[in-house]
């Protein structure tokens, strides 16, 4: 299989945790990447990554792989810490200026971290990141970024035990796209509640 067909294989197939990126480094080190993450070898990537992250603390494609890896790992704290820096190295401040694919790739470093935070069981924070983003008005740029947002809030705060805005976001989550809700929440909470 042709290398840059493979590349975008594995980007399309982890789209829904791995927030994408305009920020890459170079195509050798995506290839890199690319082939650790195909090999599932986790620990070589949080290697490769540090590497490149002790050369270029601002490097996002490092962290992204980094938060990648150590979800994989279901390393969710060490994931989070990850995936937080990106946040803090793209954020421009109280007003400030992005562009439409800066906006959408925050806005997906976003949803992915809260779906980190609620498989680590900080509920809470999850809902708060969640509840946060739903509060940007571009949010229509990222493909099904509601329906994720929609069916992680429902299983925070299930754990949560608030059943009414459980249901509440669960059945937003269902308007969208009812099959596929059905999965991500059987998924996020398993089988003991029947959606």
């Amino acid at each position: 299989m042709n290398d840059m067909i493979r590349i975008l294989m594995i980007v399309i197939t982890t789209s829904l945790f791995v927030p994408q990126y305009t920020y890459s480094q170079n195509n050798k080190s995506d290839e890199i990447f690319a082939n650790l993450y195909e090999q599932e070898k986790w620990d070589e990537m949080i290697e490769y990554s540090n590497r490149i992250l002790s050369a270029d603390s601002l490097n996002i494609n490092a962290y992204k792989f980094l938060s990648e890896a150590y979800r994989q790992k279901k390393d969710y704290g060490s994931a989070i810490n990850s995936l937080s820096k990106i946040l803090v190295i793209t954020y421009k401040g109280e007003g400030g200026k992005y562009t439409a694919e800066e906006m959408k790739s925050f806005l997906d470093t976003q949803i992915v971290l809260g779906n980190l935070l609620y498989r680590n069981k900080e509920y809470q924070r999850a809902v708060d990141m969640l509840e946060q983003t739903l509060e940007v008005e571009y949010l229509e740029l990222i493909d099904n970024s509601k329906l994720f947002i929609y069916c992680n809030l429902s299983a925070s705060y299930y754990k949560l035990d608030d059943n009414k805005k459980a249901n509440h976001y669960a059945d937003l989550a269902i308007q969208i796209n009812e099959e596929r809700a059905i999965n991500i929440l059987r998924e996020l909470i398993g089988n003991e509640n029947s959606y």
